[in-house]
């Protein structure tokens, strides 16, 4: 009986994360009850949870028990190399997740079995790139693919995306992104002292730059040697 609501569940599961369809809190609460129960569930479905959820963890407002169930599904799913930028949205209760934070991510939507292909150039104040870099974005699930960028103080990406069907390739998207867009970053990060960095260079401020730099050594030396990159839970 048991497989057979999994199978149910993952299916509205997968119509809401991917489609975008609405999915009641009854069904979210349910599958935390198969959590507690000690079920193996279907990854679409802890995604789906982990959007669903995504409002109270921003406000801090989780449950204890949602909190220790995102913490559960994230670890599950990070082993697995299923990575997306709302996990973000849980990072008070999972301090690795900082490492995540000096990024800016880009979500495509196109079909499981595509190529995607992200063309980019960097634009700075004292140069521009005139050729497009080109990155194949990593799929996650569903035919949802991620690529992440560190953005520093001055810079601006242009890009657009290709997806090849295993026909043709067409242009699906094309934007830009800079420094202002990167919202819900964490003001301490490594990234961020950087981004500050440079400005107190830039105003000359020599004891603000001392300041940050040694700041910054501290930052990056914790990283490098306290922290695993498989989030060991």
């Amino acid at each position: 009986m048991a497989d057979i609501e999994k199978a149910f569940l993952a299916k509205l599961s997968y119509d809401y994360f991917v489609g975008d369809k609405p999915l009641s809190e009854k069904l979210i609460d349910r599958t935390g009850y198969l959590q507690q129960l000690g079920e193996t569930l279907p990854v679409v479905c802890r995604l789906a949870y982990l959007k669903k959820n995504m409002d109270k963890a921003e406000r801090g407002i989780l449950s204890e028990q949602d909190q220790r169930y995102a913490v559960e599904f994230i670890g599950q799913l990070w082993k697995k190399q299923i990575f997306f930028p709302m996990y973000l949205c849980y990072r008070r209760w999972i301090s690795k997740l900082d490492l995540m934070d000096d990024r800016c991510y880009i979500e495509y939507r196109g079909k499981e079995d595509s190529r995607v292909v992200i063309h980019y150039a960097i634009e700075r104040e004292d140069r521009q790139e005139k050729e497009y870099r080109k990155e194949e974005m990593i799929h996650m699930y569903g035919g949802i693919y991620v690529k992440s960028f560190v953005i520093f103080y001055g810079e601006r990406i242009r890009y657009y995306i290709t997806e090849e069907d295993g026909r043709q390739e067409k242009l699906t998207q094309s934007s830009s992104l800079q420094r202002e867009a990167m919202n819900g970053a964490s003001q301490d990060n490594r990234f961020q002292l950087v981004n500050h960095m440079i400005i107190s260079h830039d105003m000359r401020d020599d004891k603000t730059y001392a300041k940050l730099a040694e700041e910054y050594a501290y930052k990056d030396y914790r990283v490098r040697h306290l922290f695993t990159p498989d989030l060991d839970y």
